[in-house]
């Protein structure tokens, strides 16, 4: 219980290290996936506290603030990483840690909540490395990712056929739960699961809360629908869970990956949020540049992601079934549907953001054409979503800031962060897509942060 007691923090006032500026990262873990589940789901409003019956089960481990540790998250990457090193100069932890135990990754700063702790992430440790110097020396590092990892490193069941389960034409949530909870879907197996939690949710705000240390309320939520999945699901050789369902999610135009309290969980930005954190980047002869707060940046703009007419050809089984066989066979796309995206589906940018924010017409045609014979509904949502994430990765803003905070709120995706650096011709509110917090010996703490343009990822109407 000693663990327990380094991570139940005073408040930054009576805190010894209120003065201290440096994250530190406290590790929860174990060689089993179900010592968390102990007092069911999280508290509401809260963030993730440690329950005390957990802790006696687990290993606490508190990473030393002068060692190293990384933690990232991306909200088009499922499998969100981390890793640390580990001082163990008594071997305490010669046995623990290995790989496949599950993890807890915390972290705190006495600037943040009050030096509380705030759970990142929840998953696995996959890579473990001993070393030991001539003086006796001893660190651990370990390499991990949240519950993610399960999804993108498993064959989803050879030849598994969700309608054939579930008895009707299956929606994209009974994918999700025959996809994270295979124990329910093959009753005779003894497949222990992965340790995801219900249910399976439809945004990212609650996830988001919780990785800043915030209090949620059902207000924040956008309340996005699971379509229905058209066709079987069947499963080919080879095929891995995470690709099943990123697949699904595209044609739904949707966003997909595991929150920091092991929900799998589809979602779209919240472009509405107000910007949370601010960037100032100026040049060297402009008089505003003492307000400049990173350290470096870059602007990457490309032509490559970017279509201004996407078809997408599916099928149509009504009329593969009912139209004469040879007709069919030399004439296919009457057996076919199409669904399209113009230039005139680009995604409006609000005029308030003007420069480097608004995306450009393209001077002259550039086309694609996608095939997906299991799109039976809808396929111009599919041909949007196309257009609209190849602009979203169109244009990449990245900047490396000091510290893995501003003014007490932590850095953390899926956030919106107002942006002025003439420096780099960009100015207005940017989408949070990706952050990565490190510490090191040689920099300290800090945070590589990478924004895209805003009101591109949004719902598609059908």
């Amino acid at each position: 219980m000693a663990g327990l007691a380094q991570l139940s923090r005073p408040g930054a006032a009576s805190n010894p290290r209120a003065g201290d500026t440096t994250s530190s990262v406290t590790i929860l873990a174990a060689p089993t996936a179900d010592f968390f589940d102990t007092t069911g789901t999280l508290r509401p409003g809260t963030t993730d506290i440690l329950d005390p019956a957990a802790v006696a089960r687990a290993e606490v481990v508190q990473v030393d603030k002068g060692s190293t540790f990384t933690y990232a998250t991306n909200v088009l990457q499922m499998g969100d990483p981390f890793s640390a090193v580990v001082p163990d100069p008594r071997g305490a932890l010669v046995d623990k840690l290995m790989p496949g135990w599950s993890v807890r990754f915390y972290m705190a700063n006495a600037l943040v909540n009050g030096g509380a702790p705030t759970l990142k992430l929840s998953g696995i440790v996959v890579d473990r490395q001993v070393t030991v110097d001539a003086a006796g020396g001893t660190q651990i590092r370990i390499s991990g990712a949240d519950l993610g990892w399960h999804l993108m490193n498993n064959d989803a069941p050879l030849w598994f056929n969700l309608r054939g389960v579930s008895g009707a034409a299956p929606t994209l949530e009974h994918l999700a739960e025959a996809c994270v909870f295979p124990q329910d879907y093959f009753k005779r197996d003894t497949d222990p699961g992965w340790g995801f939690e219900r249910p399976i949710r439809v945004d990212n705000a609650q996830n988001r809360s919780i990785k800043r240390g915030l209090r949620f309320t059902a207000a924040e939520t956008l309340h996005l629908q699971l379509s229905g999945v058209a066709s079987p699901v069947q499963v080919q050789p080879g095929q891995k869970i995470s690709d099943l369902l990123s697949m699904w999610a595209r044609r739904a135009g949707l966003l997909v990956g595991v929150s920091a309290d092991r929900h799998l969980q589809f979602f779209l930005p919240d472009y509405a949020q107000a910007p949370e954190y601010e960037i100032h980047l100026y040049g060297y002869d402009d008089k505003r540049r003492s307000q400049n707060n990173v350290q470096n940046a870059s602007r990457d703009d490309t032509l490559e992601t970017q279509y201004t007419h996407v078809t997408v050809v599916g099928e149509d089984p009504v009329r593969a079934v009912v139209a004469d066989g040879a007709i069919t066979m030399f004439a296919p796309q009457f057996s076919r549907i199409y669904g399209r995206a113009l230039p005139g589906d680009w995604p409006a940018i609000p005029s308030a953001s003007a420069g480097a924010l608004a995306v450009p017409r393209l001077p002259f045609r550039r086309r694609a054409t996608l095939c997906d014979g299991e799109i039976v509904h809808h396929p111009s949502r599919r041909a949007r979503w196309f257009q609209n994430r190849g602009l979203f990765d169109a244009q990449t803003l990245t900047f490396q800031v000091r510290g893995h905070h501003q003014n007490g709120l932590w850095w953390e995706a899926d956030t919106m962060c107002a942006v002025r650096a003439p420096a780099i011709g960009v100015e207005g509110d940017y989408y949070m897509a990706a952050v990565e917090c490190t510490r090191d010996m040689q920099r300290g703490d800090t945070t590589r942060l990478t924004l895209k343009r805003p009101n591109l990822l949004t719902e598609i109407p059908v």
